[in-house]
């Protein structure tokens, strides 16, 4: 959290893993879910006893701004003691999300985050322990440009907020090299600041008058709001035959702009109104069934399915392998120390575990 505050109003991230915490202690009668080495019954014909285990969920905060002085400690000091580490991510300080991740990989402990731009943010860190929930959103104007391609376009214009926000950067950089790979010349690229003032308004203008055949964007959206409106003024003196920008998904509806963006390309991760389309095989719902359990509506669960992945993966390893040890020190009896590197190792070797909210 960046705010100091036990909820979500004020966390920069606005999301809260307790309900889904919740649904997983109550499977099996309020016994949690289940792990049972049934791989390695099935292939010996010996019994192995079923055990269910429950969530403990701490939540730890600081104070907004806080994070060198208040933050890091705090997180070295929490991290040796858990199992699994739902990161900060989406909305937060990339900084800070980065830090922690170190904190982590450092203290041996797996760590989950939300950004999208992940690969890049931790190219050449060696971050073992540090995973994402996010497909790598640089890349999300790829399949938009792949068409452009198709369709003739030779031109773009790219205009990229650069450099406080690593998500709109990598968008825009991997943009350029994605046209260029199509063999579409950038022949203006803009990187530009996140509020509108006359540096952005300035670029805005130059991509307009650049006469390319495609533009591609990945701006703030006070920034995209204001090109929309000039897009819409110059719609004669303007060449583009396409437009993408990342803004459209947001809010389900593209930031409130209604009908003025029905003609501009985007992409996400997984849609809201997609998440009837995925059941979790941990709780045994759909992304829909879980909003209406918990008396809201659907939306994107990615914090939660950082958990379920972490949850499938433990239930993997022991499915093949015999619980060692006391049974109440799950991952971390010294009769089985290789119990957590074995989970670490499974959600790093890319391997389908299942399948998340």
């Amino acid at each position: 959290s960046s705010d100091g505050v036990v909820g979500t109003q004020n966390d920069c991230m606005r999301r809260s893993l307790v309900p889904y915490i919740n649904a997983v202690n109550a499977l099996n009668g309020g016994r949690g879910f289940e792990v049972h080495a049934s791989g390695l019954e099935e292939l010996t014909s010996t019994p192995y006893p079923r055990r269910y285990y429950r969530l403990n969920y701490t939540y730890v905060t600081f104070p907004k701004g806080r994070w060198f002085e208040e933050g890091r400690s705090l997180s070295e000091a929490v991290f040796p003691t858990l199992a699994y580490v739902s990161g900060m991510g989406s909305g937060c300080n990339d900084v800070y999300t980065l830090d922690q991740a170190n904190i982590a990989n450092r203290t041996g402990r797996i760590f989950m985050t939300t950004r999208g731009p992940w690969p890049s943010m931790t190219e050449g860190a060696n971050m073992q322990y540090a995973f994402s929930s996010h497909l790598n959103s640089d890349y999300y104007a790829s399949s938009s440009i792949k068409q452009f391609s198709l369709r003739g376009a030779r031109t773009a214009a790219v205009l990229y907020w650069c450099c406080e926000n690593l998500f709109f950067k990598g968008v825009g950089e991997r943009s350029v090299q994605l046209l260029q790979e199509q063999r579409i010349q950038p022949v203006l690229v803009k990187s530009l600041p996140g509020s509108l003032g006359p540096e952005a308004i300035e670029a805005v203008e130059a991509a307009i008058n650049s006469q390319a055949d495609v533009l591609v964007t990945s701006i703030s959206s006070d920034v995209f709001a204001f090109l929309l409106e000039e897009l819409r003024k110059h719609r004669v003196k303007s060449n583009f035959k396409a437009v993408f920008a990342v803004n459209p998904p947001w809010g389900g509806d593209c930031i409130g702009l209604g009908k003025n963006c029905t003609h501009v390309l985007g992409a996400t991760q997984v849609m809201p109104s997609q998440s009837g389309f995925f059941t979790d095989s941990v709780i045994d719902t759909n992304g829909t069934g879980f909003a209406a359990s918990i008396g809201g509506v659907a939306r994107m669960f990615d914090v939660e399915a950082g958990v379920s992945a972490f949850i499938q993966a433990v239930q993997e390893v022991y499915r093949w392998n015999p619980m060692r040890g006391d049974p109440r020190n799950l991952l971390f009896d010294q009769a089985d120390p290789e119990a957590y590197e074995k989970v670490r190792s499974l959600m790093r070797s890319g391997k389908l575990l299942g399948n998340t909210l």
